[in-house]
């Protein structure tokens, strides 16, 4: 969902994107951690085992209009 004024970040991605189990050691949490972002970055991580290039490009296309 867009909120106005807001910052959104979207991480499509397979397993190794997907951060379970070690999260504070995946990319997704190194990359929120960085003190670069402004207050109201929301950083969406939309992976999930598997996932291609293709089934992300299908993501953005079925969830553009929301994200």
């Amino acid at each position: 969902m867009k909120v106005k004024g807001r910052s959104n970040i979207l991480i499509l991605g397979d397993s190794t994107s997907m951060s379970i189990g070690v999260e504070r050691k995946m990319h997704p949490f190194i990359l929120a951690d960085r003190p670069i972002w402004p207050d109201d970055t929301q950083i969406i991580n939309c992976s999930l085992p598997g996932m291609t290039s293709a089934d992300a490009a299908a993501f953005m296309f079925r969830h553009k209009k929301e994200l």
